[in-house]
């Protein structure tokens, strides 16, 4: 199970629920603006109860810039441009639509994702000069999908960098098909007031229409790794572990494994508190322990700027 909440960057999840299908399941995120008649589909989908088809003849979802709630990503005003979401999809050969855009044609072109079918996936890349940005940057992956094959997608994209990571995981294939970091040649533009947040559609007036399904779609404001990716796919993204040895209270501890008995610097990790001298500073861990944190505890999916430093180590947040 994946533990969304527990990430202060993730600032909507659409579920895609039958009876809630524009509902974010996080309770931050307005109910998206509905057209046309996008469907639940409760025989093809990979959480929850149902996913959501699109029909590719008027079916999508989006919400105004205006309406975005302040601090989402890419909302007019904001100077950081970071962008991410993960999400499963599966599309007939007869789609040509977008499944996620921030885009207005012509003047507030930010990003369109085009997953395909029959046609290779792509991303639109806004750039230009305010108020109007209309040119596109396309970053073409040259890889098609199978139509009517399941596949996870992860997408991260930093406007100011100039970055665009992308993953797919094919389920029939069982294993990562493409991973690519694109580096755009120009920065994405900035967002205006007339681009609006669409899923189902390649702009919030409706145009770029997909067909197809999506499933379990949440959006964060900063950049997501591969192991984030891979972990939302696998369902243990900050899934909390069972209570290890010495902990005196858990809320999410990240997979801190075996006895805790010399970690007594260690005032907290994801809700872990443990009886701690006055200074951070820890006792020498063993290499043995050093070697049984996952991936030093590096990554969000884990713990959180775990730092190592000579054998001692801090925790900051």
């Amino acid at each position: 199970m994946n533990y969304f909440h527990l990430d202060p960057d993730c600032v909507a999840l659409f579920r895609f629920e039958p009876g809630a299908l524009p509902v974010d399941s996080l309770g931050l995120f307005p109910d998206l603006d509905v057209y046309g008649n996008p469907a639940s589909d409760q025989t093809n989908y990979q959480e929850g109860a149902g996913s959501c088809y699109f029909n590719g003849s008027g079916a999508f979802f989006a919400k105004g810039d205006g309406s975005l709630p302040a601090g989402f990503p890419l909302k007019s005003g904001d100077s950081i441009k970071k962008f991410s979401t993960a999400f499963w999809g599966r599309f007939p050969n007869t789609n040509t639509g977008a499944a996620i855009s921030k885009d207005y044609i012509n003047i507030g072109r930010l990003f369109r994702f085009y997953p395909g079918a029959g046609e290779t996936v792509k991303i639109g890349w806004g750039y230009g000069s305010p108020p109007y940005p209309g040119n596109v940057e396309w970053l073409d992956t040259g890889f098609t999908l199978t139509h009517n094959q399941v596949y996870h997608f992860g997408l991260a994209l930093d406007g100011v960098a100039k970055y665009l990571l992308l993953r797919i995981w094919g389920l029939s294939e069982n294993q990562i098909v493409y991973s690519h970091v694109f580096t755009p040649v120009n920065t994405l533009a900035d967002p205006n007031s007339y681009s609006a947040l669409a899923i189902g559609a390649s702009s919030g007036s409706g145009s770029g229409l997909l067909t197809g399904n999506l499933d379990g779609l949440p959006i964060f404001k900063d950049l997501l790794t591969i192991d984030d990716i891979d972990a939302i796919r696998i369902g243990n993204y900050l899934t909390p572990p069972q209570n290890p040895d010495n902990c005196i209270s858990q809320t999410s501890c990240m997979a801190i494994p075996g006895n805790l008995a010399n970690l007594r610097s260690l005032t907290k990790c994801e809700g872990i508190t443990l009886p701690t001298p006055a200074s951070m500073r820890s006792h020498t861990l063993s290499q043995a322990l050093l070697s049984a944190l996952p991936n030093g505890c590096s990554s969000k999916t884990r713990c959180q700027s775990l730092i190592l430093d000579g054998g001692d180590f801090f925790l900051t947040f």
